[in-house]
């Protein structure tokens, strides 16, 4: 009990500057509740996910995390505290008998997915319990609260397993500017802009570009599969993490869940598909060396004997005999002196 009241202390109480903790409770109960309801909701709806907490939480109304798992509303709202340990039971564990999970102990929150990425340098995720499936779409911060989500992505995927793919809006990371690809306009000149600032950050300017007008059509032929796309910024985090590489920066976001895909010219490197998967590609590039074409009479015996003397100027190689010479003369010197 001591150690996790140190945690506590630790972490920073509603979050680092620009990057906050955020109540969700309302968007959970709005989402359970909601009126406009079309009755084809997935099963990861909050509308099907009400439940009746136990005893030690007053018996009030909670929400499913997972199959028999049900927590307060207010798990994950408005403060940087160890949210499973006080309330997923999987961390309810007797200590003496069980080792308790990693994750139990580590601080987080939930957060304002696009504050942070805009205002802070902090590592956010989408949360796999409140996804866009769900009726509402939250993200979750570790670092804001001084923490670190290594022990959740341990065991993340045993406890939740594969999502499968389901009718959604898709947001879209465009890593940088690189017109024609991709890119803003000035809002006074309305030139395609080659370099971001503060218009890149704000989602009233909209993106354009050949990539953008692609993806666009995709959505166009997948005959409702895709509803929407919501073209958007690279997070500050993840540029903190890559700052010599946008590009590598999105692939990063999309790893965390901070969106569903990235568009642009990317190169396919290790670096990147260890962070996550990519398309087939779209456009390959072709790399040619090329080398001047020798004349016929550098084919010659005379120029091929010459070729000896090619990896150093005459210069260089006339220092290089006179240290030989010298070298050589005070060698000799000084074994004729002995």
């Amino acid at each position: 009990i001591f150690c996790v009241t140190a945690l506590v202390t630790m972490a920073a109480p509603k979050g680092n500057p620009g990057c906050g903790c955020a109540d969700e409770t309302q968007s959970i109960l709005g989402a359970i509740h909601a009126r406009s309801l079309t009755g084809d909701e997935p099963s990861n709806h909050l509308s099907h996910r009400s439940c009746q907490l136990p005893d030690k939480f007053g018996n009030g109304e909670g929400v499913l995390l997972t199959q028999n798992i049900c927590v307060p509303v207010t798990y994950g709202s408005s403060k940087c505290i160890q949210h499973d340990y006080l309330m997923d039971p999987r961390c309810q564990v007797n200590a003496t008998l069980q080792i308790v999970p990693a994750y139990c102990f580590r601080p987080w929150c939930f957060v304002d997915a696009r504050s942070c990425a805009r205002s802070s340098k902090e590592a956010i995720y989408r949360s796999s319990y409140f996804d866009y499936t769900s009726g509402i779409d939250l993200f979750y911060s570790y670092s804001t609260c001084n923490s670190t989500a290594s022990d959740w992505f341990d065991v993340k995927d045993d406890i939740l397993g594969l999502t499968p793919l389901q009718r959604m809006e898709l947001d879209v990371i465009v890593p940088s500017y690189l017109p024609p690809s991709h890119f803003k306009r000035d809002q006074n000149t309305a030139k395609a802009l080659r370099r971001t600032g503060k218009e890149y950050y704000d989602d009233n300017v909209e993106f354009e570009g050949i990539y953008v007008d692609y993806a666009s059509e995709i959505k166009q032929i997948s005959q409702g599969d895709i509803k929407d796309l919501h073209f958007t910024y690279r997070s500050k985090g993840s540029s903190e993490s890559y700052p010599d590489s946008s590009f590598t920066a999105a692939v990063l976001d999309v790893a965390n869940g901070l969106a569903d895909m990235a568009i642009g010219p990317f190169w396919i490197t290790g670096e990147r598909l260890a962070l996550t998967s990519f398309t087939i590609p779209v456009v390959v590039d072709k790399s040619y060396l090329v080398v001047k074409r020798p004349d016929s009479a550098a084919e010659s015996l005379n120029a091929q004997m010459r070729k000896v003397l090619d990896p150093f100027s005459l210069g260089m190689w006339a220092m290089i005999l006179l240290v030989i010479t010298i070298t050589a003369t005070l060698g000799v010197w000084f074994n004729t002196e002995r």
